[in-house]
C-alpha cells in the first residue's frame, strides 16, 4: 500500500508526458494537413488561371479568324474563283515540294577596287594634312603645330589608352577595316586617346611591319583624317615602336 502512495507521483508524471508527446504528434499532423491543403488549394488556383489563360488566348485567336460565311458575297465569289481546283498535298507530295524549292545562290562579296578606295579616301580626307618626323619608335604625326606638343605626350606615354585594338592575325584590308571602325566607334562615344598594336615585324620581309605602314596611313586618310589630330610610337612600356597611339578629336571640337 506504501508502495502505490510512493509511485503515484511518478505514474501521473509518466501520463502527463506521454499526453504531452501525443498532444505534439496531433499538432504536428494537423499543420502536415493545413499545409497540404494549402498547397492543393495553391495548384487549384494556378491550373484555374492557366486554364482562363488559354481560353482567353484561343477565344482571341477565333476572333482573329473570320468565317468564311461572314465574307461578302463579292468577296466570297472571287475566293471560289482564285481558289477553284486546288487540292490540299499529301504529306509526301508536301515534303517533295519543300526539297524542290531552291535559294538562289548567294552573291560573293565583291573585291575591294584600290583605285576607286584611295579615290574617296582622297575626298572625304579632303585638305586634312599631317606632319610627319621620325620612324621606328621615334614616329610622330600631327595635324597642326598646335597639336605638336600633344603627340609628343603620347610618345612619352603620359595619356593612358582608353580603348585598344589588336591587329595580329589580320590581312592588310582587315587591318585597315578593323581600323577604321575602330576610330568611328571610339570617336562616337567620345573617347580621346587609342592605342593599336600591330606588331614589329619580325617576321616580315625586311623586318618591318607591314600593318605598322598600313595603320599609320589608315589613321592619316579617309575617314579616319578629320578626326585624328596626332598619332606617336608608343612608349617601350606599351609595346614600343610594335604599337601606335592615335589622339582623337573632341566631339564638336574645330581644331
Amino acid at each position: 500500500m506504501a508502495d502505490d502512495i510512493k509511485n503515484r507521483p511518478f505514474a501521473a508524471l509518466k501520463n502527463l508526458q506521454a499526453k504531452s508527446r501525443e498532444r505534439a504528434r496531433e499538432v504536428a499532423r494537423e499543420a502536415m494537413s493545413n499545409k497540404a491543403e494549402e498547397q492543393a488549394k495553391a495548384r487549384a488556383v494556378e491550373e484555374a488561371r492557366l486554364a482562363e489563360a488559354a481560353a482567353k488566348s484561343k477565344a482571341a485567336a477565333k476572333e482573329k479568324t473570320v468565317p468564311y460565311e461572314d465574307y461578302g458575297y463579292e468577296d466570297r465569289v472571287s475566293f471560289q474563283q482564285a481558289f477553284s481546283g486546288v487540292k490540299p498535298l499529301h504529306q509526301t507530295e508536301r515534303k517533295a515540294a519543300k526539297r524542290a524549292i531552291k535559294r538562289p545562290p548567294s552573291t560573293p562579296p565583291k573585291p575591294i577596287d584600290r583605285e576607286a578606295r584611295a579615290q574617296l579616301d582622297a575626298l572625304v580626307s579632303g585638305a586634312v594634312k599631317f606632319t610627319c618626323s621620325g620612324s621606328g619608335e621615334d614616329f610622330l604625326a600631327y595635324r597642326n603645330k598646335s597639336v605638336r606638343k600633344t603627340a609628343q605626350t603620347l610618345a612619352e606615354g603620359r595619356l593612358p589608352p582608353e580603348a585598344r585594338l589588336d591587329l595580329h592575325g589580320l590581312s592588310g584590308d582587315q587591318a585597315e577595316e578593323s581600323i577604321r571602325n575602330f576610330v568611328r566607334q571610339n570617336h562616337h562615344q567620345g573617347r580621346l586617346t587609342l592605342l593599336i598594336v600591330h606588331g614589329k615585324g619580325k617576321g616580315s620581309a625586311g623586318g618591318e611591319s607591314i600593318l605598322t605602314s598600313v595603320t599609320h596611313q589608315t589613321l592619316m586618310r579617309g575617314v579616319c583624317a578629320p578626326i585624328v589630330e596626332a598619332l606617336a610610337a608608343a612608349p617601350p612600356r606599351f609595346g614600343g615602336h610594335g604599337a601606335t597611339f592615335v589622339r582623337l578629336k573632341r566631339k564638336g571640337g574645330k581644331r
